[in-house]
């Protein structure tokens, strides 16, 4: 490989970042970035700066809670398409749902609305709340899409989407928690554990379950909404599927 003198400087501080006296450098698409810090900076307290930064904040947190779990940052990075970070890519959806004074009306956490996986509430408390997972549909569309893929490739025994490899269901819950006489707003994803799905039943209940520091968080808001998924998995615990956004209001 020919190195061109343009290239030395790239080289040299390519994994240099942070702020070094008035200069910031920082990592954007794999190459270093350097910009100057401004001369004077006086931070605004002005109705419309505190809103923004309140909005900024809740954008930020909320997309940060959903890059935590891993089926989600997989399924932003493929929303991103090499153009953005999933964290970017989460923000950028997240933000249509944040007012301007950063009030929150999340309706969805990720943007496709699947319908192959029918949920409803049985019961919420402290210490969690339970959901009944349909997966008839998703049954029945695995089932009809495999037998469709061996009729147009004849001895295939590796298809992920055959109805035999639903083999795990789990629960991804956003929880929302506002109004603390004593913390800030809160945004955390809590997530169930895989359950095995039962192949004589079309449907299960799964259960969130909150301990320590969890339960003990709901009795500081006033206000607190989940945003909820259930996701699909075959025998190797690859997503198959992830249901529409369901809400838990007033928790």
């Amino acid at each position: 490989m020919i190195i061109k003198k343009s290239d030395i400087p790239q080289l040299l501080m390519n994994n240099v970042t942070g702020k070094i006296g008035g200069v910031v450098f920082s990592k954007r698409y794999g190459k270093t970035v350097i910009s100057a810090l401004p001369a004077n900076y006086k931070k605004s307290n002005s109705e419309r700066a505190v809103n923004n930064r309140k909005r900024f904040a809740v954008i930020s947190n909320i997309a940060t809670a959903l890059n935590n779990v891993p089926e989600f940052k997989e399924l932003w990075k493929g929303i991103a398409k090499n153009k953005m970070s999933s964290q970017n890519a989460a923000a950028k959806y997240i933000a249509r749902q944040v007012g301007k004074d950063g009030n929150t009306e999340i309706t969805s956490i990720f943007p496709a609305d699947f319908s192959l996986l029918d949920c409803s509430l049985v019961e919420k408390n402290k210490s969690g709340f339970s959901v009944n997972v349909d997966f008839t549909q998703a049954i029945e569309y695995f089932t009809s899409k495999n037998a469709a893929g061996k009729a147009s490739s004849p001895g295939n025994k590796n298809n992920s989407c055959a109805s035999d490899n639903l083999k795990f269901v789990k629960i991804a819950a956003l929880f929302i928690m506002r109004n603390s006489d004593f913390y800030t707003d809160r945004y955390k994803v809590i997530s169930s554990e895989f359950l095995e799905v039962d192949g004589s039943k079309n449907g299960m209940i799964i259960e969130i379950n909150l301990y320590g520091s969890d339960s003990q968080m709901l009795s500081v808001y006033s206000n607190i909404d989940v945003k909820y998924v259930a996701m699909l998995y075959n025998s190797d615990k690859s997503l198959l599927h992830v249901s529409g956004t369901h809400s838990i209001k007033d928790y």
